[in-house]
């Protein structure tokens, strides 16, 4: 089934191609990513996705400032939140005005993914993936991507 699963979600990917992301977490203590060789970055390969932090040379988990963020400036943040969609970090790019420029955030394509599925290192990184495959295809038919 998990075959089956991937193969379905790999066959959608080309409508995603070209379309960077980065995984991003900040509690107001200053944020972190995730590079190559992380399993958020399967994650986001799995979705079709690019990881916009190893493009940028990163490898593994480490900190970002809103610098380098705003140099990356993603097509799309995936943030961890609650099961109900709730977010810190979300809600942190909403209001902070040094990352109002960001595309992701002037676009609204802030991923929310339950902390559960954010953080995965088991077989449930398939079902992450199609989450964010799913809210990123919402995304670009709603013509924010």
């Amino acid at each position: 089934e998990l075959a089956a699963r991937q193969a379905a979600l790999a066959a959608s990917a080309s409508d995603r191609a070209g379309l960077a992301a980065l995984t991003y977490t900040n509690g107001g203590s200053g944020g972190w990513t995730a590079g190559a060789g992380t399993t958020q970055h399967e994650l986001l390969g799995l979705a079709g996705l690019d990881n916009a932090a190893a493009r940028g040379g990163r490898q593994g988990h480490g900190r970002i400032d809103y610098e380098e963020l705003l140099t990356l400036d993603p097509d799309v943040i995936v943030v961890a939140g609650d099961d109900d969609g709730a977010s810190v970090t979300a809600g942190l790019l909403a209001v902070e005005p040094a990352l109002a420029g960001l595309r992701a955030v002037r676009r609204g394509a802030v991923v929310v993914l339950p902390g559960r599925l954010f953080s995965t290192t088991s077989q449930a990184l398939l079902t992450a993936a199609e989450s964010v495959a799913s809210q990123v295809d919402a995304l670009r038919a709603a013509g924010s991507l």
